[in-house]
Formats: C-alpha cells, structure tokens, sequence
C-alpha cells in the first residue's frame, strides 16, 4: 500500500530541506524524498556560502524561520564579513564549512520534526488523475507515495529496481531524469530547466605550491548567519 502524506518533497538540497522543514511545521504531513543514501546531505551542497548574493540570501531566508543559517553557524571553520571597506549595503557575511557535518547536523534537524518523513528512493513519475497530480511513483526504496486532499484517489506503486553493478548502480543514481524526462514534459505540458549553481572545480591539494599563496585568515569575531 503507498503511503499518504499531505505534501511531497522531491530532492534534499537547500531548496528541498527548506521546504520540507517549513511544510512539516505549517503542521502538514510531509515527505522528503531524495536519492542519497546514507547521512542526510543536501544533495547540492557547497562547502560554503561565498558570494555577496548568497550571504544575503542565507540572512533573508533566516529572517523567515528557515533552517540553513542554523545549520551553517553550527558546523562552520571560518567567517568573513566581505566588504567592510565600503558602506553596510554591500557587506556580505561568508562562511567555509564542514561539508560532512554540515549534511549530518541537517539530518538531525530535520529529523526533530514530527511531521516530517525522509524517504531514500529516486521519484521516477508522477501519478497524474483527471490532470491533477495526485501523488509519485518511486522507482526503488519502497511503496510510492501519495499526496492526500480532497476526493482524489490514486494507488502510487513500485515502477522497478535497480539491477546490474555496483558501478552500473552509481552512475545510475548521479541524475534523477524520471520526473524531467521529455516524456513528462511533453505529455502534461512542463517546462524543465538547468540552472548554472556556480559550483567551484575540485582541485587535488597535493597538486598545489601552497607557498605561492597568502593566507587569509577568517574574522578574529564571527559574523553569524542566523539572527
């Protein structure tokens, strides 16, 4: 039998942690389903906030009860507050954090919320009746999940498993295609989109002159996220 929630929350990044956390404690019976196993992670996780707009976004986000701001304060190495050499307008606060206990420390927070079920499974459609989408299908992890409300009725089942190695399973699991696919998207008139995250390159240290650089040493005082 598929499980019955009020809302269903596909993919743990910042957004889908955010959501998820905000659903759950409007006092809606919610799911958050991602595909990374393990530690919870959000999904598309930097090591750190650097850019002016996204200090202040953090800060914005924060002032609404979110969870991020928390979550960076707890775990973070090092603070700067940027542009301090010109007026408050355009001071940023920037943060480098522990990536590892960044995802472990927002498992535990959002595990605190009674409300809110965290699922392991890749959503592969969606189940869609009389153009109403009544709930997904998940194509391993377990039953599918429903969203409940109204008079709608839909059965949500298992679509299939994973089969072949262990690497054929990994590079399975780097993109969840099903919801975005183009059939999707054609049948039932969406629009998908790839948005540029501004991700750095991962670079090997041991591949770096490090006495070519000049440390740059974080703020002697913190300057935190969370209000």
């Amino acid at each position: 039998m598929p499980e019955k929630y009020d809302v269903v929350v596909v993919g743990a990044g910042h957004a889908g942690c955010e959501a998820a956390r905000a659903s759950a404690r409007m006092g809606l019976r919610t799911a958050l389903v991602t595909m990374k196993p393990g530690p919870h992670r959000a999904d598309v996780l930097q090591s750190g906030y650097r850019r002016h707009r996204q200090g202040h976004l953090v800060r914005e986000i924060d002032a609404l009860g979110g969870v991020m701001g928390e979550v960076a304060d707890a775990v973070g190495i090092q603070f700067r507050l940027l542009n301090t050499s010109r007026g408050p307008a355009v001071w940023s606060p920037r943060a480098q954090m522990d990536k590892k206990a960044y995802r472990v420390r927002m498992r535990e927070v959002l595990e605190q919320e009674p409300n809110l079920c965290i699922r392991q499974a890749e959503v592969a459609a969606l189940a869609i009746k009389d153009g109403r989408i009544g709930g997904v299908r998940l194509r391993d992890g377990g039953p599918g999940v429903r969203r409940g409300g109204g008079d709608h009725r839909h059965i949500s089942e298992r679509v299939g498993a994973y089969r072949g190695s262990d690497v054929q399973l990994r590079a399975e699991r780097r993109a969840a295609v099903g919801v975005a696919g183009r059939s999707t998207a054609r049948t039932w008139g969406l629009r998908s989109i790839r948005l540029k995250t501004g991700t750095p390159p991962r670079l090997d240290g041991r591949t770096i002159d490090w006495s070519q650089f000049q440390p740059q040493p974080g703020d002697a005082l913190p300057t935190p996220f969370s209000f």
